[in-house]
C-alpha cells in the first residue's frame, strides 16, 4: 500500500509540476477545471448529437438514450454514498501544501467537507460515456477521451484529485455502466418508453433537457435544493 501511495504522489506531482510555469496554460486548465460548460456542457452536447444520430421514429434508438440518462446519476449517487463510509482522504492541494504548485496560493477550503476518493467527476462522466457506447461507439469513444482528457487531468494538475481518485472513479464508473446499462436499456426498451405513443414527446423531451442540464453541472442546483430541505428539517 505504502509503494501505491508513493507511486501516486509521485504521478500528482508530475502532472503538478507544469502548473505556474505558464499563465496561459494554468488559465486554461482552470477554465477546464472549473468551466461546467467545457466539462458537462461538452459531454451534454455528445448525448445530443448522439441523439439526432438516430432516426426520429426509432423508437428504440430513444428508449436506449434514455437509459444512458439513468445509469451516470445512479453511479455518483452511490459512489458519493460509498465515499462516506470509506477513509476520508484529503485533497493534494490541502494534504501537500507548500509541497505542489497552486495557482490558487495557500491551501484554500476547496471541497473540505468531501473526500477526494473517489472522483465524482470521473465517476459521473466515465458512466456517462461508457453508457454512451452502447448506443454510439464513435461518439462514447469520443466522450470517454474527452473525460479522460479534458475533465479528469486537469483535476490532477491543478492539485484538485490524486491520480488514484481518477483511476477509482472511472473504474466505478465504467462498472456502473457495463453492469446497470444493459439491465436498464431492456427495461426501457421492452416497455417503449422511447416511444411517442408511449410517452409523448412533451413530456421525454422537458425531461430529458432537465436531466442533461443537472448531469452538466454535476447536480449542483438539486443537491442546493436538497441541502436546504434537509436543514429545515435538522
Amino acid at each position: 500500500m505504502e509503494t501505491i501511495l508513493a507511486f501516486d504522489e509521485y504521478l500528482l506531482k508530475s502532472i503538478n509540476s507544469l502548473a505556474g510555469r505558464s499563465d496561459f496554460l494554468d488559465v486554461v486548465v482552470f477554465r477546464f477545471a472549473f468551466g461546467d460548460h467545457l466539462k458537462g456542457g461538452v459531454i451534454m452536447m455528445l448525448f445530443w448529437l448522439a441523439w439526432g444520430l438516430g432516426k426520429p421514429a426509432d423508437w428504440h434508438h430513444r428508449s436506449r438514450m434514455l437509459s444512458v440518462l439513468v445509469v451516470a446519476p445512479l453511479a455518483v449517487l452511490v459512489a458519493r454514498g460509498a465515499a462516506n463510509f470509506l477513509p476520508y482522504r484529503d485533497r493534494p492541494i490541502r494534504a501537500l501544501d507548500g509541497e505542489i504548485n497552486s495557482i490558487f496560493g495557500p491551501a484554500p477550503s476547496l471541497f473540505s467537507d468531501f473526500s477526494a476518493f473517489p472522483s465524482d467527476h470521473a465517476v459521473l462522466f466515465a458512466a456517462f460515456s461508457l453508457a454512451l457506447i452502447f448506443v454510439n461507439r464513435k461518439v462514447g469513444l469520443f466522450a470517454l477521451a474527452y473525460t479522460c482528457v479534458f475533465i479528469c487531468l486537469p483535476r490532477i494538475y491543478l492539485g484538485l484529485h490524486w491520480p488514484a481518485d481518477i483511476l477509482g472513479g472511472v473504474i466505478i464508473g465504467g462498472v456502473f455502466a457495463l453492469i446497470l446499462y444493459p439491465q436498464i436499456s431492456r427495461i426501457v426498451v421492452r416497455r417503449r418508453l422511447g416511444s411517442p405513443d408511449v410517452v409523448p414527446d412533451y413530456v421525454s423531451y422537458p425531461l430529458a433537457f432537465i436531466i442533461t442540464f443537472e448531469t452538466a453541472t454535476l447536480f449542483r442546483g438539486s443537491r442546493s435544493i436538497a441541502q436546504d430541505v434537509i436543514s429545515l428539517f435538522v
